[in-house]
């Protein structure tokens, strides 16, 4: 086999082989929000969210789809502004906790999720504003192999 086919055959083979490796879904949540502000002032509302899950060791990313910058998005890929994290993850949940530094404003974000119940709870705390976010609710699984178009 020439070095030329046997290249091309490794690129074709190694996505296959990766796969295994990863997992990454997609989780349809509704998700009841409680704000506490530092007035003591409580707001209450119910969400529908789309997370993004990406687990490929060492690598977790659990991120929401919308803008809505109401709930949390986490990580271990450090960045300048995520200043540390926590992964206490294991075969049956997903729990990862980020303290990030956005622009002098320090927020711990932190998101878990039950694999077999669907379970999600989430938890944002702006230090600086002193403004806590909890969310809990239920999730599941989207079937990306179907299509509508």
């Amino acid at each position: 086999m020439s070095t030329t086919r046997n290249i091309a055959f490794c690129a074709f083979l190694l996505p296959i082989v990766c796969i295994g490796q990863n997992v990454e879904i997609k989780l349809s949540c509704e998700i009841t929000i409680v704000k506490q502000f530092s007035s003591g002032a409580i707001q209450s509302k119910s969400v529908s969210e789309i997370y993004d899950v990406l687990d490929k060791p060492p690598i977790l990313v659990i991120l929401p789809l919308s803008d809505s910058n109401e709930l949390p998005g986490v990580t271990t890929i450090k960045s300048p502004m995520v200043v540390s994290f926590r992964n206490t993850s294991d075969a049956n949940k997903w729990a990862l906790s980020n303290d990030m530094n956005v622009e002098g404003s320090y927020v711990t974000n932190s998101i878990t999720i039950d694999r077999n119940s669907g379970r999600i709870f989430t938890l944002a705390e702006h230090k600086t504003l002193k403004l806590t976010i909890n969310g809990q609710g239920n999730c599941k699984k989207i079937d990306t192999t179907k299509k509508l178009f």
